[in-house]
């Protein structure tokens, strides 16, 4: 154990302590902005501010590869599960007509999927410097 602490002394400064018999070590080390994928994390910032929601410029985003159902972007957004706020920020979408249901006719059919309509892809491409005018 002291030659653990030794070596975490050498290499970070004061990062180890000793509390009540325990050896604590603390990393300190900048934070990172979260890239979703799509390398553009300053893209996604911009985007986010439009949207009012992290969440929903994510979904914009992994629906720019293709259509997907809710389960399928939940697991792209890396959660278990679908959650509530997944179907209030779809549903926030879909009133902003950014993006379409695939079965627009059963809106609660299990096959449902929703992909892009050409104003998100638009608003994409717009928060992507690319905006065609």
């Amino acid at each position: 154990m002291i030659a653990c602490q030794q070596t975490v002394e050498k290499t970070v400064e004061k990062a180890v302590e000793k509390i009540l018999g325990f050896l604590m070590v603390t990393f300190k080390a900048p934070m990172l902005p979260k890239r979703h994928g799509n390398g553009g994390g300053e893209v996604t910032s911009r985007l986010e501010s439009r949207l009012g929601s992290h969440l929903a410029a994510r979904i914009m985003f992994l629906l720019q590869k293709g259509e997907s159902g809710k389960t399928a972007l939940a697991k792209g957004l890396g959660h278990k599960t679908v959650s509530g706020e997944l179907h209030k920020q779809i549903k926030r979408l879909l009133q902003q007509t950014l993006i379409a249901m695939t079965i627009p006719s059963k809106p609660n059919s299990r096959l449902q999927k929703y992909r892009l309509t050409a104003t998100g892809e638009k608003e994409l491409k717009k928060r992507d410097g690319e905006d065609e005018k």
